[in-house]
C-alpha cells in the first residue's frame, strides 16, 4: 500500500498525542475501524517513526540548547573583556585605584570571566591588567599591615608592633 495524505495525517495525529497516544484514539478521531488504524500503523512503521522523530527532535533541542549556552558564555566573555579593557585604561590614566582586597577580588573575577588571554590587543590588555592587579594587591597588603585583613586577622607586622 502506498502512503497517502490521510495516512500521514493519521500518523501526525498519533505522534501529537504524546504519552497518551493510542491507535484507538486515532481510529476515533479519523472515523476508522481500529483494525484499519492498526494495519496502517504496522504497514507504515509508526512505532519506528515515533522513535526516529523523537530522536531527531531531541537532537535538535540539544543542538539549540548548546548554541544558546555557548552564545550566552560568549556574550559574557565579550562583556568581561570590554570591562577589562576599560578598567585597564582607567588604571593607566590614574582614574581608578584598588583600595581593598575586596576590590581586587572583584576585578580578578571579571578578568577570570573574560577567559584566557589571547594573542593580540585583548590578550595584552588582560596581561597588563593582571600585572597592575598584582602590584595593587601587594600595595594593599603592605598598607593593610597595621589593619585587620578580610578574615579579621591581624597581620604579622601589626601583631609584632611593627605596624
Amino acid at each position: 500500500m502506498r502512503e497517502t495524505r490521510e495516512h500521514i495525517e493519521a500518523f501526525d495525529y498519533y505522534y501529537s498525542l504524546g504519552e497518551s497516544r493510542s491507535l484507538g484514539k486515532v481510529a476515533q478521531n479519523f472515523g476508522k475501524a481500529d483494525s484499519t488504524i492498526k494495519r496502517w500503523s504496522s504497514e507504515f512503521a509508526w512505532a519506528d517513526r515515533v522513535q526516529q522523530r523523537d530522536h531527531e527532535l531531541g537532537s535538535e533541542i540539544i543542538a539549540r540548547t548548546n548554541e544558546g549556552i555557548l552564545g550566552f558564555h560568549e556574550m559574557n566573555r565579550e562583556i568581561a573583556t570590554k570591562l577589562v579593557r576599560d578598567l585597564l585604561a582607567r588604571v593607566n590614566a590614574g582614574k581608578f585605584k584598588l583600595n581593598s582586597i575586596a576590590d581586587w577580588k572583584r576585578v580578578a573575577e571579571i578578568v577570570q570571566i573574560s577567559g584566557e588571554p589571547e594573542e593580540g590587543e585583548d590578550g595584552d590588555n588582560i596581561r597588563s591588567l593582571a600585572a597592575v592587579l598584582r602590584q595593587s594587591a601587594e600595595s594593599i597588603l603592605r598598607q593593610g599591615s597595621n589593619q585587620q585583613n578580610q578574615w579579621g586577622m591581624v597581620s604579622d607586622e601589626s601583631a609584632h608592633g611593627r605596624g
